[in-house]
């Protein structure tokens, strides 16, 4: 953080949001969320320089508990150790935003939205929809209503939530990566890095360069770039990706979601699919997700927690 100066971008003594990531609260899987000690040394870092710090996410999706997530990820011992605020993002005020190129209107946490300073704290992640998922998607946990309406034009609802809430910063949790079946569903990858930068666009190119994918493939850091975000060719400062350059396993498309859900929600039906098939639909995922993790992501927990320098953090 010191490196990217990340003095010159967050106003001294205002208030400050952590947007940590809760990609799924059901159970602890590392690389996923992000970090307690990762999230821990950021408040050390600035608690002397801004006003209240507060940490926030929004509702886990599918039929999840937001305390469950906030507890098994280990957020809530670090807001009693600094004595700060845990906030749930949708149980705050909400506003409607119009963005550029999107048809409808975004609902955002009002929260998020007008807090003087925003630090968000993605991981680095494959994903079985956007291909890459790290600065700029970390922001769409600020949304809320009919979110899955919100992929129509997911690469540009991205890119506006952004423009919208202006983050002045980001730290990239790549202690513990996530390649595979992504954002939820991937395997634990030790890659030992943090990445910081009040450049979103630049941050993401960076890890996408790391994880051998390429940046201008991914739509929503593209239409972030077009909208004036950031650059997918910041200065570096440290190792270059060439030198960090890692295979990471690609996602897999998720066919209910390409074959059904999209298909559906872009026909005269979308309605009656969001008013009747969503919430059974998000029970399925929750079901398969779960099913998932005791058959095959409680090994990559073990793994991480047995025998990597990273595990005591979750005991």
């Amino acid at each position: 953080m010191t490196q990217a100066g990340w003095k010159k971008h967050i106003h001294k003594g205002e208030d400050t949001l952590l947007k940590v990531n809760m990609c799924w609260a059901d159970f602890l899987l590392p690389g996923m969320c992000t970090s307690p000690w990762v999230l821990g040394a950021v408040i050390d870092t600035i608690q002397n320089h801004v006003g209240k710090i507060y940490i926030g996410e929004g509702l886990a999706a599918a039929f999840q508990s937001w305390k469950t997530g906030c507890k098994i990820n280990g957020w809530d011992r670090v807001a009693k150790e600094y004595n700060i605020g845990l906030i749930d993002l949708s149980k705050k005020e909400f506003t409607n935003v119009k963005m550029k190129n999107v048809p409808f209107k975004v609902t955002l946490s009002k929260f998020a939205k007008d807090i003087p300073n925003l630090i968000t704290l993605p991981l680095m992640k494959t994903h079985s929809v956007t291909t890459f998922t790290g600065s700029l998607k970390n922001q769409f946990g600020t949304t809320f209503g009919k979110r899955i309406t919100y992929h129509l034009q997911l690469d540009n609802v991205i890119a506006g939530i952004n423009a919208s809430i202006k983050p002045n910063f980001t730290v990239m949790d790549g202690t513990i990566a996530m390649e595979g079946n992504g954002p939820a569903n991937g395997k634990s990858k030790i890659m030992d890095l943090i990445l910081a930068s009040s450049d979103l666009v630049g941050t993401d190119s960076t890890a996408c360069r790391i994880m051998k994918i390429n940046p201008k493939n991914i739509g929503h850091i593209k239409a972030a770039e077009k909208q004036g975000i950031g650059k997918m060719n910041p200065k570096i400062i440290g190792p270059t990706p060439k030198e960090l350059r890692t295979y990471f396993e690609p996602a897999m498309p998720q066919g209910y979601y390409e074959k059904g859900m999209l298909p559906l929600l872009k026909s005269p039906a979308k309605n009656i699919v969001y008013n009747y098939f969503w919430n059974p639909g998000r029970l399925g995922v929750k079901l398969l997700r779960n099913y998932w993790y005791l058959k095959e992501g409680i090994q990559y927990k073990n793994e991480i927690l047995k025998n990597s320098r990273y595990g005591a953090q979750w005991k």
